[in-house]
């Protein structure tokens, strides 16, 4: 089992929120490949850049899969990267199992 955890922020660079249809946008394309998907609100992260800590709201969108995504998660990554306005989207892989 694969799980991908992606760390999308809650605000633009500029400090305006992401607007909620982006968000709801992005949750049924991975519902509707994946067939669910777990939501973790309320996440802060930081993180540091040359000289500057930036700090960041941010909400994690977590799918688990049978098999390796890796190709779709990082053509997905780009879009996200573009529609989000960032440098960067964290977006981690994690080899599961079931117990």
């Amino acid at each position: 089992m694969f799980r991908y955890e992606i760390y999308l922020p809650l605000n633009f660079n500029d400090g305006s929120p992401v607007p909620q249809v982006i968000f709801t946008a992005v949750k049924k394309e991975l519902v509707a490949r994946f067939h669910g998907l777990t939501i973790l609100p309320n996440a802060g992260g930081w993180w540091r850049m040359g000289d500057k800590i930036y700090v960041d709201d941010i909400i994690i969108y977590r799918v688990t899969c049978a098999r390796d995504e890796d190709m779709f998660f990082r053509q997905f990554k780009r879009r996200l990267t573009e529609i989000f306005k960032q440098e960067e989207i964290w977006v981690e892989r994690l080899e599961t199992r079931l117990i």
